[in-house]
């Protein structure tokens, strides 16, 4: 009885480090899993301040090209402005004949 006490015993100790063993390496991997939460966090974030900024961008542009006259418009603009400098240069030819 004593030896088979013994033998319960044994097998219940190293069970116990088996599970203890199990217990340290899963605690190691909790360890690095929370390390790369933290690292894949601060990516996200700044990630994040990036897709802001390039939205920001992007506005700016699109403003831009709504101010910005296109080709044909500037070109009109050009034309009437020569034809009123022709039509002063015109008219002070006249005054001064």
């Amino acid at each position: 009885m004593a030896d088979e006490l013994s033998k319960t015993l044994e097998r219940l100790k190293s069970k116990a480090s088996l599970i203890l063993e199990r217990y340290h390496v899963l605690e190691k991997e909790n360890q690095r899993a929370a390390q790369e939460i933290e690292s894949l966090k601060q990516t996200v974030e700044a990630q994040k301040l990036t897709i802001e900024r390039l939205n920001q961008e992007i506005e700016f542009l699109k403003l831009a090209t709504t101010v910005v006259p296109d080709r044909e418009q500037l070109e009109h603009t050009k034309t009437t402005i020569r034809k009123l400098i022709q039509d002063i240069d015109r008219c002070i030819k006249d005054l001064t004949d």
